[in-house]
């Protein structure tokens, strides 16, 4: 018999005016897909999902290796507290970035974390490729400190707790 195929089901939760009207970290949910099923029966790449510990809602930036081997560094997804969601990224690459935080000013990131690396990031929704220089899409620009995961296998699972 032949295999079967999961099909990708985008679900889109922000309309194109809402994307762009949001002033403070808007937030990627926008783009969610529900991928854990083909992921996990998929050993040729990783899959990531998010879990918020803590009682804040959070929004979080990611880094990894595309499938065509590209790095794209992408944000933001939403996640109220104690929540979880399984995002979008696919990667045959076993380490990934991420950086997070929430409206009160507290960070999960890479400061003092051996592997960190420095990478762009804007309060809107972004997506960039290869590094390329948000400066020259986004009139906010900054540079976070983003720490560095290492996948094991199918699903990644990345935890941010509070202190």
């Amino acid at each position: 018999m032949g295999k079967i195929k999961y099909i990708i089901v985008l679900v889109c939760l922000l309309s194109f005016t809402d994307i762009f009207s949001q002033k403070r970290r808007p937030f990627r949910n926008g783009a969610r897909a529900i991928v854990a099923k083909e992921i996990h029966n998929n050993k040729s790449y990783f899959g990531v999902k998010l879990k918020n510990n803590c009682h804040k809602k959070i929004s979080v930036a990611i880094c990894y290796m595309n499938l065509n081997n590209d790095w794209v560094t992408t944000g933001w997804w939403s996640l109220d507290g104690y929540s979880e969601i399984t995002t979008d990224v696919k990667t045959k690459n076993k380490n990934l970035y991420f950086y997070a935080a929430d409206s009160y000013g507290y960070e999960w990131n890479g400061e003092g974390e051996s592997g960190a690396v420095r990478l762009q990031v804007t309060p809107n929704l972004f997506n960039a490729k290869n590094k390329s220089n948000l400066n020259n899409y986004y009139t906010e620009v900054s540079r976070e400190s983003f720490f560095m995961r290492t996948v094991s296998s199918g699903i990644h699972t990345q935890s941010f707790s509070c202190n």
